[in-house]
């Protein structure tokens, strides 16, 4: 297909703040049981049950790495949710509004005797920690790094796992976001206002995670979870929900684009939703790289 040329170079990424608000609607449109928020950390360490056994027997307790670890929200379902005998936790999250919730968190945590430390560096291939880890969790944070240096990142990550340690690497399919995402930018060419990136990169998908540790020899498992957004705004247009959340998906404020160049991409999402009992839905499929 010939490359759609977008004329406009005031094409915007969305800032941080326009990010978590555009998130929250994003996670706002899961339905059924993944409407409730709590339920998305569950079911990622329920994805992980039974993963821990076979380190997790001894008395002497296990470290455990959070990266990109946000609110905490499904570091403490691992933790506590799964009944890890954890006896020291490092959160790395440089995020400055996530600190007051970690911190909340780490007290509880330090008051049942385990070891907290709240690392707000970013995570970079040349960050320095002295230890290892016998369980570290990467939930959906990879987005965020450029894709010339994952490998140099999973390399990192694998440096930092002790002998007997597990890593647990949550991330999008390519399915769904994927799809949409390499639709529009194979498809259109955009300028960038200032010479701005977009925050995080909606075309990496866990199959290219997947191929970058079976080529440094990591023997792991994959756990499909399947869930669905209702999306009938978008599909029918109607504003701001349309707007935010396909601002969500493409990393850009979705408005600033030409009237021609967004229904070219809202069609091409339509074929991908589902339609039962009056609404629309998109579909995704998140996966849980579990490493043996």
């Amino acid at each position: 297909m010939i490359k759609m040329v977008e004329n406009r170079v005031n094409i915007r990424p969305l800032t941080g703040e326009r990010y978590v608000e555009c998130y929250i609607k994003n996670r706002n449109a899961l339905v059924g049981a993944y409407h409730d928020a709590n339920y998305f950390p569950q079911r990622i360490a329920n994805g992980a049950k039974g993963h821990f056994d076979v380190i997790d027997k001894d008395s002497i307790g296990l470290s455990y790495l959070g990266i990109g670890a946000g609110l905490g929200d499904v570091d403490e379902e691992f933790i506590n949710g799964l009944n890890l005998n954890v006896k020291s936790i490092r959160l790395i999250e440089p995020n400055s509004e996530f600190h007051d919730e970690l911190e909340r968190k780490s007290r509880k945590w330090s008051q049942q005797g385990t070891n907290v430390v709240i690392d707000k560096r970013p995570f970079s291939k040349d960050i320095e920690i002295n230890d290892t880890f016998d369980v570290i969790v990467i939930a959906n944070v990879l987005y965020y790094f450029e894709i010339s240096e994952m490998d140099s990142l999973i390399v990192k990550v694998l440096s930092l796992l002790s002998a007997r340690g597990r890593l647990v690497l949550v991330h999008i399919k390519n399915d769904g976001i994927v799809s949409l995402w390499k639709h529009f930018y194979n498809n259109v060419s955009v300028s960038w206002a200032e010479g701005k990136k977009p925050l995080a990169n909606h075309g990496l998908a866990m199959e290219d995670l997947a191929v970058i540790l079976a080529n440094h020899g990591v023997a792991f498992n994959i756990v499909s979870l399947r869930s669905r957004k209702r999306v009938t705004d978008i599909i029918e247009g109607v504003q701001p929900n349309c707007d935010d959340l396909m601002s969500f998906y493409l990393q850009m404020e979705f408005c600033d684009l030409k009237e021609h160049i967004r229904n070219f991409i809202l069609k091409y999402l339509k074929t991908l939703c589902e339609f039962k009992d009056g609404d629309w839905y998109f579909p995704g499929t998140e996966g849980i790289l579990l490493t043996k």
